[in-house]
């Protein structure tokens, strides 16, 4: 079973350890007295610290309840008895409870009850996704909210387009100083990324790409960070499905060499349970890459750390099933392969040498396995660059992001 709960005025609910004094409220200068201060006795909503409070509290509480929390990730907790295992994942006030007992949950979720005021969620929404349950599976989306930015943009009756960016077409706009609202351009690119980072890896490198030109956006960035918006008029209802027959975990990554107008490369990569997405990332590199090879082996350090985020996280969630022996992590430069493979990196690449030794003792150490592929076929290829519609429909087919 799947639950979702909030707790009603979390931050009140923990204590405070410093000395802190505030004037009171309005209305409540009689009842103090002329020239005096509050003395808080509890965390109350604006302080700095209250959110690490009502962290510590609940934690504390779910502790006393039985529960562990996961060294890879300090906001999973679990209960196991061996056959039941109840899983609990907190974002702030919000909960999430899995649990393949119906006593097991009973008892935490009375337990958390006696503590806290809290509420359950009747529909299947849990932070801002639509979270249903299937006979062969489970599926997340965000079509609500998509619908929602539509409507906000007076794009709702759009004609839509194949695909969220065409490369080269920010270089057809003229060359223009014409500078747009800041605030109105930072929010739209906001608004993307709120989906792009929980359920539409499709949209990832788009808004990736617009989000470097958040501190002085011009007319055109603006234009075609909406197209992204006519994009999801044609695929608003696309879902990521996660299949309860999982496969073993897997990556690829890739990098896009010098591709930011800075000369600074952008990478991804994808980690994956058969074909099923777990985890994605498209960022630009902070620092400057002096060749391809660099770049991508750039973006494979960058992948390997997901990858053992990854497998700890399974392993804690004893689901040592989906870890094969040997992750395999795809890529399409042998450059980077053979480096990586050699007996010793170059005079050339000792500025690398941290990231190069990094991946070099997984590979030593049968964590990973780094193999080639084409690069007509690497998932990962997509958050590096802007892909034609035949190559973006092979890779959402690819990452389970179904309609």
């Amino acid at each position: 079973m799947v639950r979702f709960f909030d707790v009603k005025t979390a931050y009140l609910y923990s204590d405070i350890e410093e000395t802190v004094y505030m004037l009171p409220p309005p209305g409540f200068e009689r009842l103090v007295g002329d020239g005096k201060v509050c003395k808080l006795k509890r965390s109350i909503y604006g302080l700095p610290q209250s959110g690490r409070n009502w962290y510590m509290k609940i934690k504390s509480e779910l502790e006393k309840f039985g529960l562990t929390q996961l060294a890879s990730d300090n906001c999973v907790f679990i209960k196991s008895d061996g056959q039941n295992m109840l899983l609990l994942c907190m974002h702030v006030d919000d909960l999430a409870i899995f649990c393949n007992n119906d006593e097991m949950y009973q008892d935490i979720v009375n337990s958390i009850k006696s503590v806290f005021e809290v509420h359950e969620n009747k529909t299947s929404k849990f932070l801002g996704m639509e979270i249903v349950k299937h006979k062969n599976g489970i599926s997340l989306s965000q079509s609500e909210y998509s619908e929602s930015l539509l409507v906000k943009y007076n794009l709702n009756e759009c004609k839509s387009v194949k695909t969220p960016i065409v490369k080269g077409e920010d270089k057809s706009f003229p060359p223009t100083n014409e500078q747009i609202d800041i605030t109105m351009y930072q929010e739209l690119i906001g608004e993307l990324l709120y989906l792009a980072n929980r359920t539409r890896p499709d949209i990832s490198f788009v808004t990736c790409y617009f989000s470097q030109f958040n501190h002085k956006p011009e007319k055109r960035h603006y234009i075609l960070a909406k197209r992204v918006l006519r994009y999801l008029m044609g695929t608003k209802d696309k879902k990521l499905f996660y299949d309860n027959n999982f496969g073993f975990v897997n990556a690829s990554s890739d990098a896009s060499w010098g591709n930011a107008e800075n000369g600074k490369s952008f990478f991804g990569g994808v980690t994956l349970l058969g074909n099923s997405l777990i985890s994605w990332k498209s960022h630009k590199q902070k620092s400057v890459s002096l060749s391809t090879c660099e770049a991508e082996l750039f973006a494979i350090s960058e992948i390997c750390k997901d990858i053992i985020w990854i497998v700890n996280l399974l392993s804690e969630l004893k689901c040592k099933q989906f870890i094969n022996s040997t992750v395999i992590l795809n890529s399409d430069s042998q450059a980077a392969i053979q480096w990586i493979k050699g007996t010793r990196s170059s005079n050339k690449s000792r500025h690398m040498n941290l990231r190069f030794h990094f991946v070099k003792d997984l590979l030593e150490d049968n964590v990973i396995e780094l193999k080639y592929i084409q690069t007509e076929l690497l998932i990962a290829d997509f958050l590096t660059k802007a892909v034609n519609e035949e190559k973006l429909n092979y890779t959402v087919k690819n990452i389970s992001l179904t309609s």
